[in-house]
């Protein structure tokens, strides 16, 4: 059955009874249509010129796109280590000893580890009046340093 406003060119060619269609083959014998021009509308057949045009175009897109995912791949690994890094010394910190009651001055060092990065501190504490303290420190890990002050008074 043929479909309607349909046409079928060449030999032993069908439409299959589909309509408004035009068939230059069949379901067993396909044929390429040649010399085809660039489709300009958005009803228009493309040719291989067009599809290959359109390949490439997205394989450069999506080159681009790759580099930068991979890029900020590396930057995100760089700053979760260097966090990782920064809070193994700032917990290195926090495990020095603060001077004694009853002495003037204290020299402390302190080490700690944090999800695979070690830290390590040194600092000092004194007493500067009967009732203040003063803490001073440095924080280091990997390539980083972290430095501290501090100031208490009791009463």
């Amino acid at each position: 059955t043929a479909g309607s406003n349909s046409v079928a060119i060449g030999a032993n060619s069908t439409d299959g009874g589909r309509q408004n269609v035009v068939s230059v083959g069949s379901d067993t014998q396909q044929r390429q249509i040649i010399n085809v021009a660039p489709g300009t509308q958005g009803t228009d057949a493309v040719n291989v010129n067009q599809l290959t045009q359109v390949q490439t175009t997205l394989s450069t897109a999506l080159s681009g796109q790759q580099t930068q995912i991979n890029t900020l791949g590396s930057q995100l690994q760089q700053t979760d280590q260097m966090a990782r890094q920064g809070i193994a010394a700032a917990t290195a910190l926090t495990m020095m000893p603060q001077v004694e009651p009853g002495k003037t001055i204290n020299f402390a060092v302190g080490v700690a580890r944090f999800a695979g990065e070690s830290g390590m501190a040194f600092g000092a504490s004194a007493h500067v009046s009967t009732n203040g303290i003063l803490k001073l420190g440095i924080g280091m890990s990997g390539n980083n340093k972290t430095y501290g002050a501090g100031y208490g008074y009791s009463w």
